[in-house]
């Protein structure tokens, strides 16, 4: 994000280089528009020593200096296809391709200096001070510009996890009871999922096997205790803090107000919450899989399978769920209500 306290010094506009020409044309340190427009020129031309502010004079052994941007410019678009020339080393002559744009206080200019030959400009560390300055900056830069892109997404995260509350809270409802109150037929399911969904028949002797398996859908339903509900709940209590709305320009403030450190938490915690969502979604779109009535059908079916350790009555109609094993009498049965296919949850 552009710094609007940087200010572009007024003056007639500097004509290109002819030679060694100093531009006097900063007082103060130059805007990112000035930056911009140089890292476009260099792209463009491969000819950093040919931008129209440049200074190609011997940049001063004292005072501020300030590193804007760093570059790469590309040989094959220079003219004769050699390196450029460095102002501070070899300013009549090729010497880099990798270089750094600096502003120098004392002559309120600007210069692009080769990225090894501007460690000789001075004994005291201006440059090497300088330069771990821009580093912090650029690191900070890269974090604020990714969050920018995530922080107006988190409204939308947090109303699809609103929506999906009831949902979350039936799945774990009817994963619950069935555990509980079906735990023969549920160890059954259970292995089955191990078997990509397929239900055990024990082929009786001198017997044609069935003509294909049968298998289940919603292995995340037997999940133990997985907890959508709560899950859900502590991520949306953290994401509020992150929630400044969807407009980018608070969201812009209010990075700007963030720490480095919180920064960092940030992104750390977007990138957890889109797992953990995620995990929820399977969980709520297996649960409903499962308890689908073409779902209930197939484990009634197996059941009426010769070789199958038990019978069962199983089905899913009229916005109720029930599992009845005729054998131990175990019988579950739940109400629907809440329960519905979810919708993919929203990027981060």
């Amino acid at each position: 994000m552009s710094d609007s306290s940087l200010s572009f010094a007024a003056g007639s506009p500097p004509q290109p280089a002819t030679g060694l020409v100093l531009r006097p044309a900063f007082k103060s340190r130059p805007s990112g528009v000035v930056v911009e427009a140089f890292e476009c020129h260099v792209r463009e031309t491969g000819c950093p020593e040919t931008f129209d502010r440049i200074s190609t004079t011997r940049p001063p052994p004292t005072g501020g200096l300030v590193v804007l941007t760093e570059f790469h410019a590309q040989k094959g678009k220079r003219p004769r296809g050699d390196f450029a020339p460095c102002p501070i080393c070899s300013p009549d002559s090729p010497q880099f391709l990798h270089g750094l744009l600096i502003w120098c206080e004392a002559t309120s200019a600007i210069y692009a200096i080769g990225m090894d030959c501007g460690h000789t400009l001075d004994r005291e560390g201006r440059l090497d001070n300088a330069l771990s300055a821009y580093n912090r900056q650029e690191a900070r830069r890269r974090l604020e510009d990714q969050l920018l892109e995530q922080l107006p997404l988190v409204p939308r995260m947090r109303r699809w996890i609103a929506a999906h509350m009831p949902v979350a809270e039936a799945a774990d409802r009817l994963s619950h009871g069935f555990r509980r109150r079906a735990p023969l037929v549920y160890k059954v399911v259970k292995q089955a999922f191990d078997r990509n969904g397929e239900l055990p028949v024990r082929q009786p002797e001198g017997e044609q096997p069935p003509a294909e398996p049968i298998r289940l859908v919603g292995p995340s339903f037997v999940k133990t205790s997985f907890g959508a509900e709560v899950r859900l709940k502590r991520t949306d209590e953290l994401l509020l803090a992150l929630d400044n709305g969807e407009d980018e320009l608070g969201c812009i403030e209010a990075i700007g107000r963030m720490p480095e450190v919180q920064l960092v938490k940030a992104l750390k915690f977007l990138k957890t919450t889109e797992r953990e969502v995620a995990k929820v979604f399977e969980f709520l779109a297996d649960c409903a899989d499962f308890v689908s009535p073409e779902n209930m059908a197939r484990l009634a079916q197996w059941s009426e399978r010769p070789g199958a350790p038990f019978r069962l009555m199983a089905y899913a109609e009229r916005g109720r769920v029930k599992v009845f094993m005729y054998r131990d009498k175990s019988d579950w049965g739940d109400t629907l209500d809440g329960m519905s296919t979810p919708e993919a949850p929203p990027p981060l």
